[in-house]
């Protein structure tokens, strides 16, 4: 295995230093769901070993389940089309599960590092629960990634036995391109896309469309729930992207603001040039993702096949109109409101106050100002002021900067 070990005199954009100051990656304590759990709770089935009880201990719904058959993860080779890779997730927290594996796979994001790596051996006898580092990060801390720690989604391009090579995929991917190596239930009208093809076609085909039941590609009773259900999926692409973003704008503007002394907790701190620059990198595409601003149209409805819309949507918060981000378009767009609900994530939360207000100010620019604006296309004077109220009501921080 390659190591992660590097100097401490290289710079991000060089090589990886979260392994050093600020960030301390390997050292720095841990507070996620799986430090808050007890394992006390944690109970063994002979079917899915302690999947159901970690699901419940996260409060992760099962009908968050899709299907990965595509050969990923440090377990691979136990992944092909007759036996997929089950993910269940929830705004944090993320399990995969793969039939007969030995190991039950978890991601839990902790606010200041991002995603800590566990997995639980599907051992009835003794519970061992621990962090993994080095085989996940080969993967999590890679160009992918932007080389600090997190997380993807990848459309393959399937070839026999699903080892294939493919593309990172977020809620800017055209549907044509996603969710090659999965499968996907539920409808997407006539929009085509790569789910449900265990083998690459010659020429594209309908039958993968539109399907609800998966049994006969896989026996579908090993599994929580028979679906894959195509809402989640593209929460999951979306959450992923944004996540990824607001990962990277924390490493990078810390280890800046770190290299000049700049305390990062300190919204009125002295910048100097090279951190205001820092902001000015990451800042604007954290906005432009948290807006939406190249969202592929899905040009017909898109509907789920289980309860997720509606587990998802009752998360809130809702605003006093009962306006929520979490509320689901599905025809022109994912969300009937365009900005992220990650926006109320922990890890959002614990950006540097500084870096964190100019989001917020960016924000403002665009969605105070009702005419159109050439960044922003897809943005309607009804959808800024939409969004502008649910996140006055919402975000309790934005009276830091808006008044």
């Amino acid at each position: 295995m390659i190591g992660l070990f590097l100097g401490p005199g290289f710079a991000f954009g060089q090589t990886l230093r979260f392994e050093y100051a600020p960030m301390f990656y390997h050292s720095r304590p841990v507070t996620n769901g799986i430090t808050r759990l007890s394992p006390n709770h944690l109970t063994y089935e002979p079917e899915q070993g302690y999947l159901r009880s970690v699901l419940e201990a996260l409060d992760i719904s099962a009908d968050s389940q899709v299907l990965v058959f595509s050969s990923t993860s440090f377990q691979k080779n136990l992944i092909n089309p007759e036996n997929p890779r089950a993910i269940y997730f929830n705004d944090s927290n993320y399990v995969g599960w793969i039939p007969g594996a030995d190991l039950l796979e978890i991601i839990s994001i902790d606010p200041y590092l991002g995603p800590i790596f566990y997995d639980i051996k599907q051992n009835p006898a003794e519970l061992d629960l621990h962090r993994n580092n080095d085989d996940c990060l080969d993967c999590h801390s890679s160009a992918k990634t932007q080389s600090v720690p997190g997380l993807f989604i990848r459309s393959s391009y399937p070839k026999g036995g699903g080892r294939v090579a493919g593309r990172t995929t977020s809620h800017r991917t055209e549907l044509a391109e996603r969710w090659g190596g999965w499968y996907v239930t539920g409808q997407t009208c006539d929009a085509r896309h790569r789910g449900n093809q265990p083998l690459a076609p010659e020429e594209p085909i309908v039958p993968h469309l539109n399907i609800s039941d998966l049994s006969p590609f896989f026996d579908t009773n090993q599994f929580l729930t028979p679906a894959s259900d195509v809402l989640a999926l593209m929460v999951l692409e979306h959450q992923c992207a944004v996540f990824n973003l607001i990962n990277r704008a924390n490493y990078r503007v810390r280890l800046v603001m770190n290299d000049h002394q700049v305390d990062p907790n300190d919204p009125e701190a002295e910048l100097p040039e090279r951190v205001t620059a820092e902001f000015k990198r990451h800042a604007p595409a954290l906005v432009y993702n948290l807006l939406f601003t190249g969202e592929a149209e899905l040009n017909g409805t898109v509907s789920g096949d289980t309860g997720y819309a509606e587990y998802f949507s009752a998360l809130g918060p809702r605003d006093e109109q009962g306006r929520s981000l979490r509320d689901f378009d599905g025809e022109r767009r994912l969300f009937k409101y365009p900005c992220s609900y990650m926006i109320y994530s922990d890890s959002f939360k614990t950006l540097p106050p500084a870096f964190e207000n100019e989001v917020f100010r960016m924000l403002q620019e665009v969605l105070g100002n009702p005419a159109p604006n050439e960044d922003f296309p897809h943005l309607s004077a009804e959808d800024k002021k939409a969004v502008y109220e649910i996140l006055k009501s919402t975000v309790p921080e934005l009276s830091r900067v808006w008044k």
